[in-house]
C-alpha cells in the first residue's frame, strides 16, 4: 500500500515499489523501484523538496493524484487501490511508504500446472484451435524459461482440455481430482444451461451449482496459500443462455443474492474474471487476455 501523508510541513516525496514472491522480498527484475514525487512527470515540472513542503493542500493533492495516475499507467501491476491518501497523518513513518506489489505474488516453477478448460459443447468451437495454437507457440515462448526451457515439462504442465458439461466450478475444482503442485485453472465458456441456469433466469440456484460451489470452497480452504488461482473467461454468446451465463458469473463474483457467500466467491481473492471475450479470436488475442489476467492475479511474467 502506498500512503501519501500530509502532516504540517512533512510530506512524502518518494515511493519505493517492492516485489514480494511467496512472502519473500525479491530483488530480481530491477526491484525495488524508487519513484519521486519531485521529478517531472506528465504535465508537472520538477520541484524541490522545499517547494513540495510549501505547496497548498489543494496543489499537493493535485500533484499526488496525477502521480498516482502516472505510476499506474507506467507499471501494469499497480492499481488505484494500491494507493491511500491521508489528509492529516500523524505517524511520520508513513511518510516513507513501501509498496508491496501483489503481496501474494506467485512464482511459476516446474511444478506449476496451468490447465485451460475449453467449453466444447459446440457453440464456441471456433475458439478451440486458436487456443491450442496459443498454447503451442506464444504461451510456450513466454513460459518455457519457468520450466527450465524443457519442452517436455511444459507439455506435461500446460494443457488445453476440452470439456463439454459446462460445470464451471467443477472444472475450477480440477474436476474433483487431486491437485499436485501449484495450479492455475482457466475456463473459456459461453453458457451453462441447464446445468447452472435456465435459458431465461439464473434463479433459483440449481442443485448441481450448489454442490459444485460448495466442493470448490471446501477445496480452497484446504489448499496451501498461493498454491491455486482460477480465471473465468466469459465468452460472448448472443443467445439468451449466454446472457444468463454472464449474469451468473457476475453474481458469483460480486455476491449478488442468491449467490452471496457461501454460494458465491465474492470473499475469495484467488479468482479473476474477464467478460465479453471474443469467440473465434486470434492466438495473439487470447495470449494477451491470459497474460493480462495472470499478472493481475500475481504472476510476474
Amino acid at each position: 500500500m502506498i500512503r501519501f501523508v500530509k502532516n504540517g510541513n512533512f510530506r512524502t516525496s518518494t515511493v519505493t515499489i517492492k516485489r514480494f514472491v511467496n512472502g519473500q522480498e525479491s530483488t530480481a527484475d530491477g526491484f525495488p523501484i524508487v519513484e519521486s514525487l519531485l521529478e517531472p512527470f506528465g504535465s508537472f515540472e520538477q520541484i524541490s523538496n522545499d517547494q513540495l513542503i510549501s505547496l497548498t493542500n489543494f496543489a499537493f493533492q493535485q500533484r499526488v493524484n496525477a502521480f498516482r495516475t502516472y505510476l499506474t499507467n507506467k507499471y501494469s501491476f499497480l492499481a488505484p487501490t494500491d494507493f491511500t491518501n491521508q489528509a492529516f497523518g500523524t505517524d511520520s513513518s508513513l511518510c516513507v511508504p513501501g509498496t508491496i506489489v501483489s503481496e501474494n505474488s506467485i512464482e511459476i516453477t516446474n511444478d506449476t500446472n496451468i490447465t485451460i478448460f475449453f467449453d466444447s459443447s459446440g457453440s464456441m468451437n471456433s475458439s478451440l484451435q486458436p487456443l491450442i495454437t496459443m498454447r503451442n507457440t506464444l504461451l510456450r515462448d513466454a513460459l518455457l524459461p519457468f520450466y527450465g526451457n524443457d519442452n517436455e515439462v511444459y507439455d506435461q504442465r500446460v494443457r488445453v482440455i476440452s470439456e463439454a458439461n459446462e460445470r464451471t466450478f467443477w472444472m475450477l475444482n480440477n474436476r474433483g481430482q487431486e491437485f499436485n503442485g501449484r495450479n492455475l485453472i482457466m475456463i473459456f465458456q459461453d453458457e451453462a444451461a441447464p446445468v447452472y441456469t435456465s435459458f431465461t433466469a439464473i434463479t433459483p440456484r440449481t442443485t448441481t451449482f450448489n454442490n459444485d460451489i460448495t466442493d470448490l470452497r471446501n477445496r480452497l480452504s484446504a489448499l496451501p496459500q498461493n498454491s491455486y488461482r482460477g480465471i473465468i473467461f466469459q465468452v460472448t454468446r448472443i443467445q439468451s443462455d449466454g446472457l444468463r451465463f454472464k449474469e451468473l458469473i457476475e453474481a458469483v463474483q460480486n455476491g449478488i443474492p442468491p449467490y452471496e457467500v457461501p454460494f458465491g466467491l465474492s470473499d475469495r481473492t484467488e479468482f479473476g474474471y474477464s467478460y465479453d471475450i471474443l469467440n473465434g479470436g486470434t492466438p495473439q488475442y487470447y495470449m494477451d487476455l491470459v497474460i493480462t489476467k495472470m499478472r493481475q492475479l500475481g504472476y510476474r511474467i
